[in-house]
């Protein structure tokens, strides 16, 4: 209800907040094996597009980028906090190829996961402090 009321004035109606909150818990359920938005947007019996929209009208981030940054944060977690490879991490995440999540890593975060676990650590505001 108090979540409702506080986007209240972004969302053009309750079925589009609905939306972005139902999506939000399938992606916390469902980030290790669906990456794609058009796999939750048929989760949701929508389209991709109806997704995005329903995004936009809410101000938040791309449906495509709360994924990744869902997949991003277990993948750090998994780096610093255990002995995993890399290579382990990223089929433990739904990959099946290691340089697909090698790629997706270095684009969100500006460096390969092996420089990642070697010495990166979160700073503030989630950015990599070498240590």
């Amino acid at each position: 209800r108090l979540a409702k009321q506080q986007f209240s004035e972004h969302a053009a109606s309750v079925s589009e907040f609905d939306l972005v909150r139902n999506f939000s818990m399938l992606v916390e359920k469902n980030f290790r094996s669906k990456h794609k938005v058009s796999n939750y947007a048929s989760l949701l019996s929508k389209s991709s597009k109806t997704l995005s929209n329903a995004f936009n009208v809410m101000g938040e981030k791309s449906p495509l980028h709360i994924i990744h940054e869902r997949i991003m944060l277990e993948a750090k977690k998994l780096l610093i906090y255990t002995d995993k490879s890399a290579k382990e991490i990223a089929f433990e995440l739904g990959f099946t190829d290691p340089v697909q999540f090698a790629r997706l890593f270095k684009n969100e975060t500006g460096c390969a996961p092996g420089e990642f676990k070697k010495g990166g650590v979160f700073g503030e505001v989630g950015k990599i402090v070498k240590h």
